[in-house]
């Protein structure tokens, strides 16, 4: 996702983040740039414009429907000083990929059963 932004005037701090969300608006996950150690010059000098460029490697949701509220803001927070927000900036679906194992819920963790041998006489 390329989020274009347009600084008007210094602002220390300046930080780019992002949330996806749920089909109920529950958040599933965000980050910053402030969190991440990321772009630590982002609001340097009025009249900047700046492209960022935010990439996931792997998308692990599970199958519905999701949305990505994008934010400006100053530190780590939108709450102290919040300077634009986005809610639905991005609306999309995850459909389950045939072939692949089934389960409940938000995110595909790579989980794996197996039978554990129990030894005669150990407490389970």
């Amino acid at each position: 996702m390329l989020l274009t932004i347009k600084v008007h005037e210094y602002i220390p701090d300046l930080s780019v983040g992002f949330m996806i969300k749920d089909r109920t608006g529950y958040d599933v996950f965000g980050s910053n740039t402030w969190l991440r150690g990321e772009m630590k010059d982002l609001g340097h000098g009025p009249g900047a414009t700046r492209t960022v460029a935010i990439n996931i490697s792997q998308l692990n949701l599970g199958p519905g429907s999701y949305s990505i509220a994008l934010a400006l803001h100053a530190g780590a927070s939108h709450v102290a000083g919040n300077f634009d927000w986005w809610d639905k900036a991005a609306v999309f679906q995850v459909v389950a990929p045939a072939g692949q194992p089934h389960f409940a819920g938000v995110c595909a963790l790579q989980a794996r059963f197996e039978l554990a041998e129990v030894l005669p006489g150990t407490v389970e």
